[in-house]
């Protein structure tokens, strides 16, 4: 899609403040100190628009966060990491395969992938201190990132790309019927 620069910054804005909104939308999950939010849908639906406008809104919507939320710069770099990983894998996937359903799942493989990654040697080390050495001497620290986080970020990415899909195949329709955007 072709845009111009004040339709760049307002894409971004726009879809930055509905990231940030959406970040507020916590659904819980079994482990206390993990909760979804689905605020990476944005990011994938400004892919549709850039891959720019994508990596901007979800670099913005985690410093808004940061600042007006939490606090906590570890999950805050640890959605900004979630947010790149999905703009970037779906645009290059995007780029080689004609169908949603199976960019979305290559997607969701390699954030899943990353995100394990992530928690392994930077998230959970950064966050445990000193008890991860027990972790470590009692060998249940693969275990302990898998059990924990694999399934959790299986099931987050399934809710936005499922949600993702739907939006957009709304938004398609709606667009396609109205005049003005053809």
């Amino acid at each position: 899609m072709k845009v111009s620069q004040n339709q760049v910054i307002t894409y971004t804005a726009i879809l930055s403040t509905i990231g940030f909104i959406l970040n507020y939308i916590e659904i819980p999950y079994i482990i206390p100190y993990l909760k979804f939010d689905i605020s990476e849908i944005v990011v994938l639906l400004a892919v549709q628009i850039s891959l720019p406008i994508a990596l901007t809104v979800g670099f913005i919507k985690g410093i808004l966060l940061f600042i007006l939320k939490s606090g906590d710069i570890i999950g805050v770099l640890t959605l900004i990491t979630g947010s790149f990983v999905i703009a970037i894998s779906y645009y290059i996937i995007n780029m080689k395969i004609d169908k949603e359903w199976i960019t979305l799942i290559f997607v969701s493989c390699v954030f899943v992938l990353i995100m394990i990654i992530n928690a392994y040697f930077i998230a959970v080390p950064l966050y445990s201190g000193n008890s991860l050495e027990i972790l470590q001497l009692n060998g249940g620290y693969f275990k302990y990132i898998i059990k924990t986080y694999l399934l959790f970020n299986i099931i987050k990415i399934s809710i936005i790309s499922v949600t993702f899909h739907l939006i957009k195949k709304k938004l398609n329709e709606v667009l396609e019927s109205n005049d003005n955007f053809k």
